[in-house]
């Protein structure tokens, strides 16, 4: 419970004071694992008292899990056209002492959803200028600093933090977090120069593991150097990721698309959004010896190995220039298919990097698989086989290890599938659509049940309601055209001509 009074008077000049105090009670903090830690409270006062426009502001604050903070603050109102202000030259005279036992309290970003931060910090501060330059001086001490983001396997512990105040300057002499084995070392300075953000900080890694949850590991050294001005942040140096792992999501798992738009939610736009720019930011892959980057999901189990420069900005085309490397295997079909090439060639946008891959079936008389050239945006898949056969023995061998002399029945329409879908791959609709499409028609199908009883399939769509087919086997006798006519959507009148002729009518329905 909080008691409060204030009576302030501003005419000629400004008058008057406040004052806020806890009676009783105490605050929580949600931590980030959802428990509540109260911090202890004993004494929160806040006193403002003015005089003839002189401002002064005293704050106090002390719990046993919180710690003591102590803060002054005096400063002058300037009248305006429309009352008073406190201006950018205005005077500023301000003297502040902590020692805090927790930073729970301190508000997070949304950016930073599921972020807590804590730790230990002793502070002296003392500053005697105007508004716009305060001349800060003093001293910023931290312990027992940790950071984490448990939804993103973010989890830095063991901080420490030794930093001065001098001329509105913070000169962050080492600050150091610990992750994994390793650790994380910054250091470098602070400042606002006309209200904007001047920073330049110098990291050093360790072998330390930036990521950690069960589908994601990454583990860096190297050095890197940020530097902010105004909202552009600057990125440059080397980071070698000596071990890792990646897990693909689920392809069939769902997301909202980037042109979804939800009633009723807000769309916050950022006046001025963080912008970043990459300058030959050069990033090493399981370059240490015994240390693998593994890439794992959708039938991937493989390795990668290289390294990567990348230049530019993210928000619009982000160059790389370099070379990966990938060994493992691949499934599908049900089938392991080792990787005897796997080359990601970068040189133009990351997204869209060169390919160069050939996986095969092992323990096979012929080996049989696919090679991809071209780029991730425009792929050219082809099968491949040793020793060299009919693409269609190359993908017998593929689905099932043997010839297309002992494939049954039952294995051809499977054939026929794969054959549709492998040499579909990287384009939007099936290969089929696309041979209707490029002959004007709506469909066209093969089918059969063995390579005896093949037959296909053409179809167009007349009018919304009426639509023409023709089937044929190719060795078989039936030869037909279909007219067939939507009376409702359940209805619908055909007729058929040919080596069989028939008119029927038909009544459709489904079950869910």
């Amino acid at each position: 419970m909080f008691s409060g009074n204030w009576q302030i008077t501003a005419e000629k000049e400004v008058n008057g004071n406040a004052n806020l105090k806890l009676e009783t009670g105490d605050i929580s903090i949600s931590a980030a694992d959802g428990s509540e830690k109260p911090l202890g409270l004993q004494t929160l006062n806040l006193a403002l008292d003015l005089r003839r426009n002189l401002v002064e502001i005293k704050a106090e604050a002390s719990g046993s899990k919180l710690g003591k903070i102590e803060a002054l603050l005096n400063s002058e109102l300037q009248p305006t056209a429309s009352g008073f202000s406190l201006a950018a030259s205005s005077p500023l005279k301000i003297s502040a002492d902590g020692n805090l036992q927790t930073l729970l309290w301190l508000p997070m970003p949304e950016s930073l959803s599921g972020a807590s931060l804590d730790g230990q910090v002793e502070m002296t501060l003392r500053g005697n200028g105007t508004i716009a330059a305060p001349d800060l001086q003093g001293k910023v001490k931290g312990r027992q600093l940790a950071f984490a983001i448990p939804g993103e396997g973010v989890n830095l512990q063991d901080g420490l933090l030794d930093a001065d105040f001098s001329n509105d300057r913070l000169v962050i002499r080492q600050a150091v977090f610990s992750s994994g084995a390793g650790r994380l070392q910054a250091s470098g300075s602070l400042q606002l120069t006309q209200g904007r953000p001047e920073l330049s900080l110098d990291w050093h890694a360790e072998n330390f593991t930036a990521v950690s949850r069960t589908d994601r590991l990454i583990v860096i050294e190297g050095d890197v150097k940020t530097t902010l001005s105004g909202n552009l942040l600057e990125i440059a140096g080397q980071i070698d990721i000596i071990s890792g792992l990646i897990e693909l999501a689920r392809e069939d798992k769902p997301t909202l698309g980037d042109d979804v738009i939800i009633l009723g939610r807000e769309e916050e736009i950022e006046e001025n959004p963080l912008l970043m720019k990459i300058s030959d930011l050069k990033i090493g892959i399981g370059s240490r010896s015994g240390k693998q980057f593994a890439l794992r999901g959708r039938g991937l189990d493989s390795t990668l190995s290289g390294t990567i420069t990348l230049n530019g900005r993210p928000e619009q085309t982000l160059r790389s220039d370099g070379n990966i490397v990938a060994t493992g295997t691949y499934m599908a079909y049900g089938q392991v298919l080792k990787i005897e090439r796997g080359q990601l060639n970068f040189s133009g946008p990351i997204d869209n990097p060169g390919l160069d891959i050939l996986a095969l079936r092992e323990h096979a008389t012929v080996r049989a698989g696919v090679e991809i050239r071209g780029s991730v945006l425009n792929p050219a898949i082809r099968l491949v086989s040793i020793p060299e056969v009919s693409d269609s023995e190359k993908l017998s061998w593929l689905v099932f290890g043997h010839g297309m002399d002992q494939v049954g029945k039952d294995q051809f329409a499977i054939l026929s599938l794969a054959a549709g879908a492998l040499l579909s791959q990287g384009q939007s609709v099936p290969l089929q659509t696309s041979f209707a499409r490029a002959a004007g028609l709506d469909s066209f199908n093969i089918g059969g049940s063995d390579a005896e009883n093949v037959s296909f399939n053409l179809g167009k769509r007349l009018a919304p309601n009426l639509y023409l087919s023709y089937e044929k086997e190719v060795n078989g006798l039936l030869n037909v055209a279909r007219l067939t006519y939507d009376i409702t959507k359940r209805w619908s009148l055909r007729t058929q001509a040919g080596s069989e002729s028939a008119v029927d009518v038909l009544y459709t329905f489904s079950f869910r």
